[in-house]
């Protein structure tokens, strides 16, 4: 419906939202979308549109609506397109490299979760020198366990076989699901250390409860949803922590949470709610602690890469975000 590249802002419900789209798009009409730009920067238009309060423009009585008459009232003044352009590099280079350490993120924890599924799922893990000897086939150490005619038992709980020497168990033989603290809005002190609620950071404190790394999983609301933590954190009463049992790494503990249907568990008619007691009877394989202990030893390095990544994304979020409203009222000039 429209050309690329194009500034959207939400109408109906999210309001004044705005969004960069380099693309040929299709604005839908719960959106307001830049017809003309009158010969200014697009880049610059979205920067400029992202630090107007545009949600406090609500003039719906039922459902939140923004009027673009009013927002079209709004007194304004825009630098020349030259200093536009300078001003969207700068702005557009730093939102550019949040973008890319998060996808190098997703990319890292997709590896990980690759080599879980590998040895945990398809059970083709690195077939230990002791099990290609009891084979009868010692030159097998190290080659994918399955593949390589690893001997599978059936077991009867769990529906599906397993490497012979694994067990079968439930989900509270790996772990305890601790409940978070409440923490009352006057309690609320702002510092260096998350809030984790059901649906993920909300918040900072200035004491933790909880020593990272460590996994948070929704209770309240967000049933079942999963967040990792590499900072001490604090949780809040909507939330469990995860305290893995003796022997069990905290990376191999989040990969197999995340396979499980926690979100689908909910127990409760008015608030949904996740029972710890239900889920502690979800049936869980009990692997060989050395090959979970080697796991945690290939994870432990991305992991480490992802919280770097995450430090220097919140740096370069605090500073565009300081920046923004800097540049366009001129306090902070380029060149």
């Amino acid at each position: 419906m429209a050309k690329g590249p194009g500034v959207v802002i939400g109408r109906k419900g999210t309001l004044g939202t705005a969004f960069y789209v380099k693309t040929d798009y299709w604005p839908h009409d719960t959106s307001l979308w830049v017809k003309d730009f009158k010969d200014n920067c697009p880049e610059y238009v979205y920067y400029f549109l992202k630090s107007l309060p545009l949600e406090k423009l609500d003039s719906g009585s039922a459902n939140p609506t923004l009027n673009r008459n009013v927002v079209h009232q709004l007194k304004a003044s825009f630098p020349t397109p030259e200093a536009q352009e300078e001003i969207a590099k700068i702005l557009s280079t730093l939102d550019a490299k949040i973008e890319l350490n998060q996808r190098m993120n997703e990319e890292l924890e997709g590896m990980a979760k690759l080599l879980y599924d590998y040895w945990f799922v398809q059970h083709d893990f690195p077939m230990s020198a002791a099990q290609a000897q009891a084979l009868g086939k010692p030159k097998l150490a190290g080659h994918p366990y399955r593949a390589s005619g690893g001997p599978m038992t059936y077991h009867e709980t769990l529906k599906r076989e397993i490497p012979t020497g694994w067990k079968g168990g439930t989900l509270e033989d790996v772990l305890t699901l601790q409940y978070g603290k409440a923490l009352k809005k006057e309690h609320q002190v702002p510092g260096d250390y998350p809030v984790y609620g059901s649906g993920g950071i909300y918040g900072s404190h200035n004491t933790p409860l909880v020593a990272g790394p460590g996994i948070i999983v929704g209770r309240k609301g967000s049933v079942g949803e999963l967040h990792w933590s590499n900072l001490s954190f604090y949780p809040t009463d909507t939330s469990y922590y995860v305290e893995p049992k003796a022997g069990v790494d905290l990376n191999y503990m989040y990969f197999l949470l995340k396979r499980l249907p926690l979100k689908s568990m909910n127990s409760d008619s008015a608030v949904p709610g996740l029972s710890r007691i239900a889920a502690y009877q979800l049936p869980a394989t009990l692997p060989d602690k050395a090959l979970i202990a080697e796991f945690g030893k290939f994870a432990a390095p991305l992991r480490a890469t992802i919280a770097n990544n995450e430090q220097q994304t919140q740096e370069l979020t605090t500073l565009r975000d300081w920046l923004l409203p800097m540049l366009m009222n001129g306090q902070v000039t380029v060149g």
